[in-house]
């Protein structure tokens, strides 16, 4: 079984990584996801449930050829060793000298020039399992024990000297959730600071934790500093700054390649990986861990004239023979809904002409990018809190509640046209706001400015989302969708079953 392709930063281990999607708990990948938009793509390759042994053969399926001209993972994070230190007569349990060896495996994979993964390009951070709480772990789990604070340590031992070893940065979580757990003290010894169950990481511990990583890259690797590094498709500034220079000029570029489910559209999707405001395509990304990859291709102060040349640099040809994506969400709108004499104002015949020509790139069988497999989810841009508008830009008109509309109406118009579902996300924030009123209509239960989401809008788009992909596209709901890659009890129960299981043959071939 080929898993999907890495993408830019690629995030490889047990259920630490997996759950790092997870909102409600400040996930660490999520928060990476937010501070790398636009500039490095990041993929969750997190098995929860997973051991060293398990993850090993997994890791030269999703890890590009040596000889691939494709996208590379600019850096690869390893965190591995929780469900290692689980203690003899536990399937789960890897020796010591075992759990050593895959990691280093892990490691030469990327590093030796005679590996089929090899790839000078991509650096490695390595990454100790946090320290086990003890007491906390005990509260939780009655009747299992399992592992100990002593086997977790070695293994957090074991990833300090293999970082070592091999000079490369090394993030000490164990370190850091251990000594700064003693300091706080209290009736859990203050692992609670960090974990919900003296294992996996609460919001606290995934703070910790993504604090540390950012840290070790601008330390380590300061060329993936987030901060210098250049955004893939210019800010929308400078692309206004160019076309006001020259009206003549031509914008369209080369991007990243597209995943599994993409959303493209303008801020209101880019800023969907903001997990402070819960944002809608982080939320996505959380249902369908290990089932489909969220691709994030939102580009803040862009309008349907500016992504329409993107849009064939992402989808895949129709040739292609990698992976497809499953399900393509366009949201555009509020930004050609400006008023005329302003340089993003997109006339509403173009418009629908620029919506039109993206859907027919997917559905007309004549196109470079037909994919018959690949749904399309059209969302409208959401209604304008006037007030709302007024109160955050006192000078800056722009556009108005009717503009916005326009382009509503227009939305749903192309839906019915090419029987296409459509999230109408205008009509849910007008009359929920409109019902509840206020001094500002209502619109600040959905928008922090009038109209980009705050929490409560990416609360209502992603329930508005899961709704229409379960009554339109039942065969792409989560709770229905098997993992790429076997549960965990699924793979234990197979071991349990056949103790000579050739594990990398069942993973690979389930």
């Amino acid at each position: 079984m080929s898993l999907l392709n890495c993408d830019t930063i690629v995030c490889f281990g047990d259920s630490l990584t997996q759950h790092g999607w997870d909102v409600s708990k400040r996930g660490w990948v999520a928060q990476l996801s937010q501070v790398y938009l636009r500039k490095l793509g990041i993929v969750n390759q997190g098995f929860s449930g997973y051991t060293s042994r398990w993850t090993l053969p997994l890791l030269p399926q999703i890890l590009p050829a040596a000889t691939s001209e494709g996208p590379r993972p600019r850096l690869l994070t390893i965190l591995l060793g929780s469900n290692d230190a689980m203690l003899p007569g536990y399937v789960h349990h890897v020796p010591i000298d075992e759990y050593k060896s895959n990691i280093e495996r892990m490691v030469t994979m990327v590093t030796d020039p005679n590996s089929a993964h090899y790839s000078p390009d991509t650096k490695i951070l390595l990454i100790t399992p946090p320290a086990l709480g003890e007491k906390l772990f005990a509260s939780k789990y009655v009747m299992f024990v399992g592992r100990t604070p002593e086997s977790v340590k070695a293994c957090a031992d074991v990833m300090r000297d293999i970082a070592v070893r091999y000079s490369l940065p090394c993030v000490d979580l164990w370190t850091a959730v251990e000594t700064q757990a003693r300091e706080h003290g209290g009736e859990l010894d203050g692992y609670d600071q960090f974990s919900y169950d003296g294992v996996h990481l609460n919001a606290g511990g995934n703070d910790l934790l993504f604090k540390l990583v950012m840290q070790t890259i601008e330390q380590h690797y300061p060329e993936l500093d987030p901060a210098k590094m250049p955004y893939v498709v210019p800010h929308h500034s400078d692309l206004i700054a160019a076309i006001t220079e020259n009206e003549d000029l031509d914008f369209a570029m080369s991007l990243l390649n597209c995943d599994t489910i993409v959303c493209f559209g303008d801020s209101l999707t880019q800023r969907g990986w903001d997990i402070s405001k819960h944002g809608w395509v982080t939320q996505l990304s959380q249902v369908y861990q290990r089932k489909l990859d969220i691709v994030n291709r939102g580009f803040g102060g862009y309008n349907s004239r500016w992504t329409l040349p993107l849009l064939p640099q992402i989808l895949p040809a129709a040739t292609s023979e990698g992976p497809r994506p499953r399900l393509l969400t366009i949201l555009l709108g509020s930004n050609d809904a400006m008023l005329p004499g302003y340089v993003h104002h997109v006339p509403i015949d173009e418009y629908k002409s620029n919506i039109e020509r993206m859907v027919t790139m997917v559905t007309d069988p004549n196109s470079a990018h037909y994919s018959p497999d690949t749904k399309i989810l059209l969302i409208t841009p959401p209604a304008l809190g006037e007030k709302l508008f007024a109160s955050k830009y006192v000078m800056f008109v722009g556009r108005t509640p009717e503009s916005v509309k326009a382009c509503a109406d227009v939305m749903r118009d192309i839906a019915v046209r090419y029987s296409l579902p459509c999230v109408d996300l205008w009509t849910a924030v007008e009359t929920q706001a409109r019902e509840h009123g206020g001094e500002l209509d209502g619109y600040d239960q959905f928008s922090y400015d009038g109209v980009h989401l705050n929490a409560g809008g990416n609360d209502l788009l992603f329930k508005l989302v899961m709704q229409t992909i379960e009554q339109h596209y039942p065969e792409l709901d989560p709770a229905k969708m098997p993992y790429v890659v076997p549960h965990h009890s699924d793979l234990i129960a197979a071991i349990t079953e056949n103790e000579d299981l050739d594990v990398a043959q069942f993973l690979l071939h389930k």
